[in-house]
């Protein structure tokens, strides 16, 4: 019987003094056979319905449990419940928690297995305990229905099945709740136990999940609401860790601040977990707390300056060793993913899709603001040794997100605007207008990077996002001219010189001044590279090359009024918008370069586009060869399992 596999039951033999790492898995082989079973388990019972089910025939016929709880094999297997496989799972869980439990918090050595291994048999044993009582059609990986039906239980089997998972699914939420009215225990165990709790909750099923955010649920069972407020209350209240006081002089963070970033995790999976065609209004409501929260906190940090030292912006708490700033906004996106990946295999049509995307739509548009203000933030870059900055991956997370809701919006059409159009196109204009904002505040060249170092840093994967968003966002029709109307309102710009009657399409030429500035060496090289594809989205919403020219020619040109509130960025008063290469550029070598920019992109190729990038460097400084940028990133890992 599974109840009794040595490797999950049995304790160390190893001596306990002299090693930590014995449940991990090195002293029993690699991977250590309890967590290689489990996932084994685990395959088998996820891959298809159909497989499940005959895991579930075959295991039946080899275990029946006594009045004892202790597995029998008699041979007796014609009168054996169904059911018995799946109690002797919620036995064996049962136990493999007590063990872990005695073990104490931290301690890797003695019976049992690791925390990670008991829940992915906890998720193993939610999902079969649903398919066995559901009379669901069963269907594969696919989402396609296969012609079998569920093994037939008894309503007696079905309830026994039930009652067993509804005291495992509400064990966690008892113990949070218990924990944080527990006096005897200090902070950071509360923390430790309720971190603990919410990731035994993410690893249950989305159609349990998502009950902790059911007004319904709320109101019939006041414990859940209870748990779920704490877990919520704890996070946000996370964030006053870090008062200003004790940005200069704090020492490394302490287990309490370790706890809680370990606890951003644990809900980042919950969320995750309970998404189902969207996510549920009760979870975004927590999300917008908790990002607004955590928006607040950054723009704190910025305010105490580049050298300032943190209590949670540092390597254990948030960064990209642990979960980075930004993860409850990539929530949302995968959750926008997922509703995406329906469409996709047809099992929403568009009208459905956009109802289930609106929650999601609701909880961008509340944080929208905490967001640019914390991206667009003055202080110059996290120093070395002080703060790890938390902007840029912040930035990466919104511009991802962004993306995947100009799909949703694709994918949708006319049909799912509807009500919510207004606030979509609120959404990506204002999106848009904020990233090419950042794109001046960057120097256009090593030497002025150095000396005036304003806002976050451009030399990382958000770079990457918004460029991508820019392109994608500019395949829409109408909002060139909303991001272009926003723009001419947060800049005071010089019209001197600028052609007659061109002054409607100043706001596409301060785009194109800063896509002019970026290549002048505001952008790292690598991100220089993304441009081709990027301008030809621009063309294409331009709409003839006569156009296009006509905004590239008022980008040369246009500068920024020479008053000292005027100042914008790196940008300065009186000075022109693209940067320096272009001040001293004459009418003639202007009418040159249009010429030869006209000609290119009247083919809109690939090829002609790939030329006009190289036409660009030339009156852009030429190649960079010391950027003092690094090399081409990768983006952020998000992942919150290895936690």
């Amino acid at each position: 019987s599974l109840s009794n596999i040595p490797e999950l039951t049995s304790a160390s033999s190893l001596d306990v003094g002299e090693t930590r790492y014995d449940i991990i898995g090195a002293m029993r082989g690699p991977g250590g056979e309890d967590h290689v079973g489990c996932l084994a388990l685990l395959r088998l019972a996820t891959e298809s319905d159909l497989l499940s089910y005959t895991v579930m025939d075959v295991m039946s016929s080899s275990s029946t449990t006594n009045g004892n709880n202790s597995t029998l094999n008699n041979g007796d297997n014609d009168n054996k419940p169904k059911s018995a496989f799946i109690i002797d799972l919620f036995h064996l869980h049962e136990k493999l928690r007590t063990d872990e439990l005695e073990r104490g918090p931290g301690v890797f050595h003695g019976k049992g297995v690791t925390p990670k291994t008991r829940r992915i048999l906890l998720n193993i044993i939610s999902h079969l305990s649903l398919l066995m009582v559901d009379d669901n059609t069963p269907t594969n990986n696919d989402g396609q229905h296969q012609n079998n039906a569920a093994p037939s239980l008894s309503q007696e089997e079905q309830d026994e099945i039930l009652q067993h998972l509804q005291k495992l699914f509400h064990a966690p939420i008892m113990s949070i709740v218990e924990s944080s009215k527990n006096a005897d225990l200090s902070h950071a165990e509360k923390i430790f136990l309720i971190c603990e709790s919410a990731f035994d909750l993410s690893s249950f099923p989305s159609r349990l999940t998502s009950t902790l955010f059911s007004n319904e649920n709320h109101q019939s069972n006041a414990l859940v609401l209870e748990g779920v407020q704490s877990m919520i209350n704890v996070a946000v209240s996370g964030y006053m860790l870090n008062p200003v006081q004790e940005v200069a002089t704090r020492g490394s963070p302490d287990m309490m601040h370790v706890q809680w970033g370990r606890l951003r995790g644990a809900l980042i999976l919950l969320f995750c977990s309970c998404a189902n065609r969207g996510l549920p209004a009760l979870a975004v409501d927590a999300l917008i707390s908790l990002n607004n929260a955590e928006c607040q906190s950054i723009i704190h940090q910025c305010n105490a300056g580049p050298a300032s030292l943190s209590n949670i912006f540092d390597e254990s708490v948030i960064s990209e060793d642990v979960v980075p700033a930004g993860a409850f906004v990539i929530v949302v996106n995968n959750a926008l993913e997922g509703i995406l990946s329906m469409s996709s295999k047809q099992m929403v049509n568009a009208e459905e899709l956009a109802v289930s995307s609106k929650e999601c739509v609701r909880a961008l548009d509340n944080i929208r603001e905490s967001v640019f203000q914390t991206i667009v933030h003055p202080s110059p870059e996290a120093e070395s040794g002080s703060h790890v900055d938390p902007r840029p991956t912040l930035a990466e997370a919104w511009y991802l997100t962004m993306i995947t809701l100009v799909s949703v919006c694709n994918k949708c059409g006319s049909v799912g605007m509807g009500s919510y159009g207004s606030v979509l196109n609120r959404l990506l204009s204002e999106s848009a207008s904020t990233a090419v904002l950042i794109l001046f505040n960057q120097g256009v060249d090593k030497k002025e990077r150095e000396d005036r170092v304003i806002g976050m840093s451009v030399d990382g994967p958000h770079t990457f996002a918004m460029i991508n968003f820019l392109e994608k966002v500019f395949s829409i029709g109408g909002l060139l001219q909303l991001v272009s109307q926003q723009l001419v309102s947060r800049l005071k710009l010089d019209f001197h010189g600028v052609p007659t009657g061109s002054k409607e399409l100043s706001g596409a030429a301060v785009i194109f001044a800063a896509l002019l500035r970026g290549a002048s060496g505001g952008l790292p090289p690598w991100a220089i590279e993304g441009l081709p594809s990027l301008f030809s989205a621009f063309y294409t919403t331009c709409g003839s090359s006569n156009v296009f020219c006509e905004i590239m020619h008022i980008a040369i040109g246009i500068r920024l009024e020479n008053v000292p509130d005027a100042a914008f960025g790196c940008a300065t008063p009186g000075k022109k918008l693209a940067g320096r290469f272009f001040e001293t550029m004459g009418e003639k070598h202007v009418n040159e370069f249009l010429s030869k920019a006209k000609e290119i992109c009247e083919k809109n190729d690939a090829d002609a586009w790939r030329r006009f990038k190289a036409t660009l460097k030339k009156v852009c400084g030429g190649k960079k060869k010391d950027s003092g940028f690094n090399l081409k990133p990768t983006f952020t890992n998000w992942d919150c399992e290895r936690i």
